[in-house]
């Protein structure tokens, strides 16, 4: 909020001293919550997992036992139980939960097969592969605009600060 209120006055052109100190403050409490996210984040996925392996399974449309690959982007095609990605990095999401690239996760028909409460063609597997993806767009979003307020708060010059369209993407981000 500080951030965008700092640009809202920047794009104004009014109060320039306050908008340069409150921009300033954004950033500086920004950058803090975002680290701190980082480690809640990485524990949070570290527990799920463990404790809950059929939402990681849906988070990365993961039907088969192996490791989990880390998608930018893609598309769970739940009939032929794949998912159709353009860029595919072969267990890093088994990396970011482990630390152990090799590290392997059940899918979701051996899940199944375990407990017949889950039945795989009845799980909205694209729904939370999409909603966890776009969760982490966003984040990445976030660090975008976090980035350009730094340069604009700190940079000697400010010219990024004067740049309408930088103006924009704080305002609204």
């Amino acid at each position: 909020v500080a951030i965008a209120v700092s640009a809202w006055y920047m794009h104004k052109g009014k109060h320039a001293e306050f908008a340069r100190k409150t921009l300033r403050t954004g950033v500086a409490v920004s950058l803090v919550a975002t680290c701190c996210l980082l480690v809640s984040a990485h524990s949070s996925a570290a527990v799920v997992t463990e404790e809950q392996p059929t939402k990681i399974a849906m988070m990365e449309g993961h039907y088969e036992t192996g490791t989990l690959p880390l998608y930018a982007v893609g598309l769970v095609d739940e009939e032929g139980q794949s998912v159709i990605a353009p860029i595919e990095l072969p267990g890093f999401t088994s990396f970011l939960a482990s630390g152990d690239f090799s590290k392997e996760y059940p899918g979701l028909n051996d899940l199944a097969a375990e407990n017949p409460d889950i039945v795989v063609e009845d799980l909205p597997v694209n729904l939370v592969f999409q909603s966890y993806h776009l969760m982490v767009a966003l984040f990445g979003l976030i660090c975008v605009v976090i980035l350009i307020a730094a340069i604009a708060a700190f940079k000697k010059n400010g010219k990024l600060g004067q740049k309408k369209w930088a103006q924009w993407i704080m305002i609204v981000c």
